[in-house]
């Protein structure tokens, strides 16, 4: 039997990493966030932790949804000239999906509410981006580009002593 490794889920994996992120995307549940599920996407299609395990959307699902997502934004962003990506979002009429660049290596995709509100959704990734910056090990990466959005230059400093 052959594996797609573009559609390879990366989930069930019993690394300590991968606990890490599952617990640090956990933190994003909560009532008043109305997230659907929130999965952290590397720019080779692979899911390196996602939250919760049982969504109702499947895994290649939510690797198109955040490969679409990051292609159009990137693409707009050089096309207009407004700068470095940050973040893509489309919204309907039963979910928004918004896929944030965490670093040049991964994004973070979230399914959420329709009504569920922007300024709560990155003040709540902005409270779990310390734990981000230790379970992706992003403070010793030499070419990493951060998304002044969610990290504070202090943040990946402290993280780095």
């Amino acid at each position: 039997m052959e594996t797609d490794l573009r559609t390879q889920d990366l989930r069930t994996s019993t690394t300590p990493r991968a606990e890490a992120l599952t617990h640090t995307l956990s933190q994003l549940s909560s009532p008043t966030l109305d997230f659907f599920w929130t999965a952290i996407v590397d720019y080779d299609g692979f899911i390196l932790a996602s939250y919760p395990f049982e969504t109702e959307l499947e895994a290649d699902h939510i690797l198109a949804a955040s490969a679409h997502l990051l292609r159009v934004g990137e693409r707009v962003s050089q096309e207009i000239e407004v700068g470095k990506w940050h973040y893509s979002l489309i919204a309907g009429g039963d979910v928004q999906v918004m896929v944030v660049a965490l670093n040049r290596e991964c994004v973070l995709s979230v399914g959420m509410s329709p009504t569920a509100s922007l300024d709560t959704a990155f003040a709540a990734i902005r409270e779990i981006a310390p734990d981000l910056i230790r379970d992706l090990d992003i403070a010793r990466r030499k070419h990493t580009d951060l998304n002044s959005l969610i990290w504070e230059h202090s943040q990946l400093q402290a993280a780095c002593a």
